[in-house]
């Protein structure tokens, strides 16, 4: 056989090889423990993947109810950007962002509920049917579906698209009939 060529068959060059440094053959990889301790033992690790659960659910929900605000400055140099003329471009980004949060108002238990799913975790004797409790996430998901509108509402405004002057209203105002001041008398001009 040359030099080149490996067999496979032949086992003695690796048996002339000798163990490394610190291997001891034949040695037991885990010493048996008793029921009681193998169960305690499963039973803290299934605590601490349990917190360890909880505790990444808590910060994707934080995540979750932060997002709309990370929005909220781009929206606002898209707004700043198209301008307050009346234009299809700038009323379709004021309605988007009006809209957006309008939707985000009626969704924040759907948005919230995925947070809220009991995951078991066997041997979990700690927090494994308590429900989760995400009232300041969600608080801070409605703050910035808040500001979110407000910022669309201003911009609306700006723009001339709410009827917030009082030349707005002038269709709905009652006429008043002009009279005419004369020295002796008030008589009514018709």
């Amino acid at each position: 056989m040359s030099d080149w060529s490996l067999n496979y068959l032949n086992n003695a060059a690796e048996q002339s090889k000798s163990d490394p440094p610190g291997y001891i053959p034949n040695q037991p990889i885990k010493k048996r423990r008793n029921n009681n301790q193998v169960s305690l033992e499963q039973t803290n690790e299934a605590n601490k993947k349990s917190l360890e659960l909880r505790s990444i659910k808590h910060n994707k929900a934080w995540e979750t109810a932060i997002a709309p605000g990370k929005a909220l400055f781009t929206t606002a140099v898209m707004m700043y950007m198209s301008g307050s003329g009346i234009q299809i471009f700038s009323i379709s980004i004021v309605f988007m962002t009006i809209w957006n949060a309008l939707k985000g108002f009626t969704k924040v238990e759907s948005t919230f509920r995925p947070f809220q799913i009991n995951q078991t975790i066997p041997h979990a004797t700690f927090i494994s049917n308590e429900q989760l409790d995400f009232t300041p996430q969600k608080l801070a998901f409605i703050a910035c579906q808040i500001v979110a509108l407000g910022l669309g509402l201003y911009k609306a405004d700006t723009m001339g698209l709410l009827p917030s002057r009082s030349s707005d209203w002038i269709e709905f105002w009652s006429e008043t009939p002009l009279t005419a001041m004369s020295p002796g008398s008030v008589s009514p001009l018709y």
